[in-house]
């Protein structure tokens, strides 16, 4: 993002420039919350570089995204559970997290955060045409590395896109004509109608 930046920048007419992060993608598809939490992260940080490295007088930034997942995230997990670990018990007070991990009603500890489809569901086809299965009991170890498969509900091959809302922000001129639900193709017309100046 920032050698993109710093070599447009010296084109006085201005630039467009897209940066798309795609490995957090392909990483939601395999049900690998360790790799999309990673590439979040520098999603994030090339964000902060591209604050970092324009002027919002006169850049206008949007950050978005194409579609949401089928991620799902479970209720009452303590604070400092972490976001790819297990879900910890909460203390009497409500607020922090327990050494223990909160339990489903199977006896079995559960992620922060799992799939409602992909390749991580228990549901195995038997022989038959059926299909059954029960969840793996998983450790805090296996839950955090980074190639666990978080648990998911539907046996699909790949987890699929969802038809979830995305967020969206912005900064910079005309950045305030972005607000509350907007169908996609408006984001179109608020940058064609910046870049224009009008």
């Amino acid at each position: 993002t920032a050698t993109t930046i710093n070599a447009l920048s010296a084109n006085d007419q201005g630039f467009y420039m897209m940066v798309e992060a795609g490995r957090v993608d392909h990483a939601n598809h395999g049900g690998n919350l360790y790799r999309t939490v990673t590439d979040g992260k520098a999603f994030a940080d090339a964000v902060a570089s591209a604050i970092e490295l324009t002027n919002p007088e006169d850049t206008l930034i949007i950050v978005t995204a194409d579609h949401e997942h089928a991620i799902a995230f479970n209720g009452y997990c303590g604070r400092g559970s972490s976001i790819t670990g297990l879900c910890r018990q909460i203390d009497e007070a409500g607020t922090e997290a327990l050494a223990e991990p909160a339990l489903g009603d199977d006896g079995k500890p559960y992620t922060v955060a799992g799939y409602l489809n992909g390749p991580g569901s228990v549901m195995q086809e038997q022989a038959d045409g059926t299909w059954s299965g029960s969840r793996p009991e998983v450790s805090a170890d296996e839950a955090e590395g980074r190639d666990y498969m978080q648990q998911a509900l539907l046996p699909t091959s790949s987890e699929t896109h969802s038809g979830e809302d995305v967020a969206l922000f912005a900064r910079g001129p005309w950045a305030h004509l972005f607000g509350g639900v907007m169908e996609q193709n408006e984001i179109f017309s608020v940058m064609n109608y910046a870049i224009k100046g009008q």
